[in-house]
């Protein structure tokens, strides 16, 4: 007796012709390819996702994963993880992962790769997933910039701080060298 269809996959519905029509509008429209395969098959985005994931023999990160997972923005400029909407990762073992929520960006795989020191595994997620991740690098490296702006010393600046303290004015041996700090401090 034959199992019955569960999935548009195993139905045949999703073709390489509607895969082609959806990345056109997908492209048209400015939404991960997962959006649209799901409303042309009339199916929720996260089980179209899934049907993508297979279909192009890429694993499928799940939220519990990228939660026990590390970000590993160091790997790549954060620009650039933006421009392409991927999130570098390292998982327990340390191996380097790089998650996408379209695999429409998967035509940047090469270039990114290039970059890399180390092996990558591509693996798709939720756009959502990707979105919100990199929104919260991005918070970060702005509370960490706010940090350093307030503590009086850029972060990551190699430059000598001329220091302008009272203290350090007064000590000084020279009258003008006083004279312009002081000034400056003012």
């Amino acid at each position: 007796m034959n199992s019955p269809i569960n999935t548009p996959l195993e139905a045949g519905l999703l073709t390489d012709a509607l895969i082609r029509q959806a990345v056109g509008t997908a492209a048209e429209r400015g939404q991960p390819l997962a959006i649209v395969l799901a409303d042309e098959l009339g199916i929720a985005p996260e089980a179209a996702l899934e049907l993508l994931a297979t279909r192009l023999f890429l694993p499928l990160a799940s939220l519990a994963d990228i939660l026990s997972w590390q970000t590993a923005f160091e790997v790549l400029p954060f620009a650039e993880c933006l421009r392409h909407k991927i999130v570098p990762m390292r998982d327990a073992q340390g191996a380097l992962l790089i998650l996408t929520g379209d695999p429409l960006y998967l035509g940047v795989r090469t270039i990114i790769e290039e970059k890399l020191r180390d092996p990558a595994q591509w693996m798709l997620t939720q756009p959502d997933e990707i979105e919100a991740l990199l929104a919260r690098h991005e918070e970060t490296v702005h509370a960490l910039d706010a940090s350093g702006a307030e503590g009086g010393t850029p972060v990551g600046s190699d430059e000598k701080v001329e220091d302008l303290s009272l203290q350090a004015i007064s000590e000084d041996a020279s009258t003008v060298v006083r004279l312009v700090r002081s000034t400056l401090h003012d």
